[in-house]
């Protein structure tokens, strides 16, 4: 004998027009219904579909995007310091990232006026 599961019930929900938007939106309702031959509910469900496909498929474009920025980054990251043999940008940069977080830590405690900036370099 066949035995199959009980069909879930199904969720009614409305949908409100505004009056001066509901004769309009009734005749673009019935050209899909007609075209395609849908009932009621499916030109919804099928814009509802499209809709989520398509913002899916454009955040895992900008996340295809960013992944390749942060690579080209990178490359010019690695070959700056191929072409600094001695050290001297990535000296510069940790300079400048020790004078941020110093004045960072001490104008939090108000040892420093919020507009004063050491232009000297700080010596470790």
């Amino acid at each position: 004998m066949f035995y199959s599961e009980p069909r879930p019930k199904q969720d009614k929900r409305s949908v409100s027009y505004g009056g001066y938007e509901e004769q309009k939106l009734f005749d673009m309702e019935s050209s899909p219904m007609e075209h395609h031959g849908y009932n009621y509910s499916q030109p919804i469900k099928t814009l509802i579909r499209k809709s989520y496909y398509e913002s899916k498929q454009y955040y895992k474009n900008e996340k295809r995007i960013l992944c390749e920025k942060i690579k080209y980054i990178g490359d010019l990251i690695e070959d700056l310091m191929d072409d600094d043999p001695e050290g001297k940008i990535q000296n510069k940069y940790l300079q400048s990232e020790i004078e941020k977080h110093i004045l960072d830590l001490l104008n939090p405690i108000g040892l420093l006026a919020p507009h004063r900036r050491s232009s000297s370099p700080v010596h470790l």
